[in-house]
């Protein structure tokens, strides 16, 4: 019988997946280990993922992907220093999640304000005519940096965007 309630992380739904894979992983059984990855663990992720945030497929493959580059980085540049593998992998796979929604809420709020400064802009104008900007033109583009590095200094300063 299935639960009625979702997982709250990938772990929960399969606690020995996390075991089965360290265990591969430290009694080198590389194959073994990916198998595990690829098999169980990137499904669970992908349904995880996909219900925390706006994610398209190809945008979640890339987390995914960003979790293998990360993982043979790290374990390139300091061998044997992921004593839990399967906690690393999760961990980076739902940071560059989180990486690309912050993207979207990025590109979504800029799409915005220079949609707002085209208006604003068009407006003010005289004909709509492009040549020297007028004065309201040369403060709209100041407003426009203005929120953009605001935005910017915001983004930064949020640890985790409002869906996570």
């Amino acid at each position: 019988m299935e639960s009625d309630t979702e997982p709250e992380t990938p772990l929960d739904e399969d606690p020995d997946l996390k075991e089965r894979v360290n265990a591969a992983w430290k009694n080198s059984k590389v194959a073994e280990f990916y198998a595990l990855l690829l098999d169980e663990a990137r499904p669970r992720l992908r349904r995880y993922i996909r219900s925390r945030g706006r994610y398209d497929d190809d945008e979640i493959e890339d987390c995914i992907s960003t979790g293998f580059e990360r993982f043979h980085g790290r374990e390139r540049e300091n061998p044997g220093e992921i004593s839990d593998p399967y906690n690393y992998f999760y961990t980076v796979v739902v940071r560059a999640a989180v990486d690309t929604l912050r993207r979207q809420e990025q590109d979504a709020e800029a799409r915005e304000i220079a949609s707002d400064v085209a208006d604003y802009e068009g407006a003010r104008t005289p004909g709509g005519s492009i040549g020297e900007p007028t004065q309201p033109c040369r403060e709209a583009a100041e407003l426009r940096e203005s929120c953009f590095s605001r935005s910017m200094a915001y983004q930064k300063s949020r640890s985790k965007p409002a869906a996570w």
